[in-house]
């Protein structure tokens, strides 16, 4: 697990950069692209159609269409849509969503409920027993490792580690090794690395002004290295049952 973890941060550090120097601001990229093929059609307009100009205003139009795709994918990792359809660059709604999501998202006060909060064990009934316990403790495949990789959504929002399903799937073959060792190390040890289950929670609003804890729902952004061990756990739950 700190194998793991350590490897991903030293990659994250290695984004972080190539972010800054390498994929630059998407929207300079839009621009510049857009106001080079207008450029060239002008150039067009003005001199008339030839060999060369035609084939840069080809080139042009494939450096636009890229850099459409590359601010379109920016507006969806910040909207995190699920359900946005490929091909759509409706980045204004986009952009509005992850504007709505960046000022609706604190919370500055909540009133507290009267009633006090029941114990855990008032609440959770016990109903693992030791032959299921057994069942879900046993050591996974490392094929079975791989479909609970791919069988979480690949769009779901990261983690506070940064990375998501995407990533896992999209670079399977490279990650493999790792996240098996750190998911076997779990299963072997009953032991699980500080900070490796960290998650966020968010409050999201189920009506209009909500002040109150009942009018909110609760969301949990996992590490997915963690998911991965947590859906192994829930499959072999239904399996026992």
């Amino acid at each position: 697990m700190f194998i793991l973890t350590k490897k991903l941060k030293l990659v994250k550090e290695q984004l972080k950069s190539w972010n800054k120097n390498c994929f630059g601001n998407v929207h300079d990229y839009v621009n510049s692209a857009e106001k080079h093929l207008q450029h060239i059609q002008q150039q067009l307009q003005a001199n008339g159609q030839s060999e060369a100009l035609l084939e840069e205003e080809k080139l042009a139009h494939v450096d636009y269409e890229n850099a459409l795709n590359r601010q379109e994918l920016f507006w969806k990792e910040k909207a995190n849509l699920n359900w946005h359809l490929d091909g759509d660059r409706n980045t204004k709604y986009f952009h509005r969503m992850a504007k709505i999501k960046t000022s609706s998202k604190m919370i500055t006060s909540l009133q507290d409920g009267e009633q006090e909060p029941l114990l855990v064990d008032e609440v959770i009934p016990k109903i693992i027993t030791e032959d299921i316990n057994s069942l879900i403790s046993m050591l996974p495949s490392h094929q079975e490792i791989k479909n609970a990789v791919f069988a979480l959504n690949k769009d779901s929002a990261p983690g506070p580690d940064g990375f998501g399903a995407f990533f896992f799937q999209q670079y399977w073959e490279i990650v493999k090794n790792d996240v098996c060792n750190a998911v076997l190390e779990f299963f072997t040890t009953s032991w699980i690395l500080p900070g490796f289950n960290s998650n966020i929670i968010a409050l999201l609003p189920k009506v209009v002004n909500a002040t109150s804890i009942d009018q909110y729902r609760p969301i949990v952004m996992a590490n997915f290295k963690f998911k991965i061990i947590s859906k192994i756990i829930a499959d072999s739950c239904k399996f026992a049952s």
